[in-house]
């Protein structure tokens, strides 16, 4: 599988390294982590869509350092090629299933045009998305919609911080 390595934009709140490739934890400096895309051409009921889905290799600031140095990693060198074979799962999960002790990186999921959050049984859908190893076993989780609900003011400055901290 193709995974794209993507350069971080420059926003307030982003401290990067290598060139862009790495973002450091804004909450955690020890941390970072290296985006890449998963830009493909999917089929669903006869229906040709172009998906991007975006994920992140974390770990330990040095660690990942280490890596694009060694790899020599440049914006738009394919991952899977230069380090291991990966793909990017999403995992989706009912507000009560997240733990937020355990459960790290999940969002509540929103209609991004009519930017409600979508439900499931009048319960909030979350989810992230996780780069894995691509023999791993894992696969999409995804619940099935059927509702949506509006978001408070604060749910959504919440959702567009998040937002300046990824892609």
């Amino acid at each position: 599988m193709k995974l794209v390595i993507a350069e971080f934009k420059e926003k307030e709140g982003n401290e990067l390294l290598c060139n862009g490739l790495i973002r450091i934890n804004p909450n955690k400096n020890e941390y970072a982590s290296l985006m890449l895309i998963d830009a493909s051409i999917k089929i669903n009921n006869g229906f040709l869509n172009d998906v991007n889905k975006v994920g992140f290799v974390t770990g330990r600031t040095d660690v990942l350092k280490k890596l694009v140095e060694r790899a020599d990693l440049k914006p738009g060198d394919n991952f899977s090629e230069k380090v291991f074979d990966a793909k990017i799962v999403t995992i989706e999960k009912i507000e009560d299933e997240v733990d937020s002790e355990t459960d790290f990186g999940f969002r509540i999921k929103i209609n991004p045009s009519t930017q409600c959050a979508l439900q499931h049984d009048k319960k909030d859908i979350y989810w992230k998305r996780v780069v894995v190893a691509e023999s791993s076993s894992e696969k999409d989780v995804t619940i099935e919609k059927n509702g949506e609900r509006k978001l408070t003011k604060e749910e959504i400055k919440v959702s567009r911080l998040a937002e300046q901290y990824t892609a």
